[in-house]
């Protein structure tokens, strides 16, 4: 398994309670784009290297299993493990990564296309269409999946061949 085979694996996990949605979820999901992002911290992602909420998250994974994002931290003077997390809002088909003081926007094309149309008279078809095409995702719970640092951690490892064997029982 890859970095991007597990984002995709975490995103349909996230993106839907039911299993025969899943595969349409994921696709939905992970196709999201790039939106806009707050850095903060040295970990950065941008439209050309994260276009996807896939690629952004599997870049992420990459990341915490080489190091790069922990040395970073702890160079700043912190002993605490970075924060990190995976932020799903199901009804929008929406996501956002969170990197310590860093914060990733990915939106459904669609909606980001609304967002960039000149006048409401571009945005109302796009409007319509996003409506179309997330529709099914709503169950009007609002519901926000977080997939939080202990997770994100525990699968990157896993990838990268970093993985600890577990504590045996006493």
């Amino acid at each position: 398994m890859t970095f991007l085979d597990a984002a995709r694996f975490l995103i349909a996990c996230a993106a839907t309670d039911h299993p025969e949605q899943a595969a349409d979820a994921e696709y939905q999901f992970s196709n999201a784009v790039f939106s806009h992002g707050l850095d903060g911290t040295s970990f950065h992602l941008d439209a050309t290297i994260a276009p996807t909420l896939d690629i952004g998250l599997a870049r992420l994974l990459g990341a915490i299993a080489d190091g790069t994002i922990d040395e970073a931290h702890h160079a700043k003077g912190s002993p605490f493990a970075p924060m990190l997390s995976l932020l799903v809002f199901r009804g929008g088909v929406n996501a956002n990564i969170r990197v310590q003081g860093s914060e990733y926007h990915f939106s459904h094309p669609t909606l980001s296309a609304v967002v960039s149309a000149p006048d409401y008279l571009s945005q109302k078809p796009l409007s319509e269409a996003y409506e179309r095409e997330t529709y099914r995702f709503r169950n009007g719970k609002n519901l926000i999946a977080e997939l939080n640092a202990t997770l994100l951690r525990a699968v990157a490892n896993l990838i990268a061949g970093n993985a600890r064997e577990p504590a045996s029982p006493s």
